[in-house]
């Protein structure tokens, strides 16, 4: 069941490559935690907005955006532009891997795998408003 399975969304360049690196160790501390996931990795720029619009139309409805904040606001751009479910009902986790990271520094989220893996097992939810521009 899709609804219940997370779909990891990576980019591999976040961090100036970061992301490919720390995959190994992502998908370590989701087996570890019994998550059941499927990965994508990002080719390009826009490319995480395409794949969090497909995989919520394929049913999935829990999403990790795995990246900076670029990859964290096209995963959310995904989100708002599908139109199967309400984006309210989508829950959405980051594993913040870039240079900035502007956004977890904002809402005090760890840059630590393990603590946000812990997270996917005790969501502490918040629908936040997206506005148009």
């Amino acid at each position: 069941n899709l609804q219940d399975k997370w779909f990891l969304l990576l980019n591999p360049e976040a961090g100036s490559g970061k992301g490919r690196k720390m995959l190994p160790w992502i998908e370590s501390a989701l087996r570890k935690a019994r998550v059941a996931y499927s990965v994508y990795l990002t080719r390009s720029p826009g490319d995480a907005i395409n794949a969090a619009e497909k995989a919520i139309n394929q049913g999935y409805e829990k999403i990790i955006a795995a990246g900076g904040d670029g990859t964290f606001h096209e995963v959310c751009n995904g989100i708002i532009r599908q139109k199967r479910i309400p984006s309210a009902d989508v829950m959405l986790a980051l594993i913040p891997i870039g240079t900035g990271n502007d956004w977890p520094k904002t809402w005090n989220i760890s840059t630590n795998i393990q603590t946000a893996v812990s997270l996917l097992l005790q969501p502490r939810t918040q629908v936040l408003p997206a506005g148009r521009i």
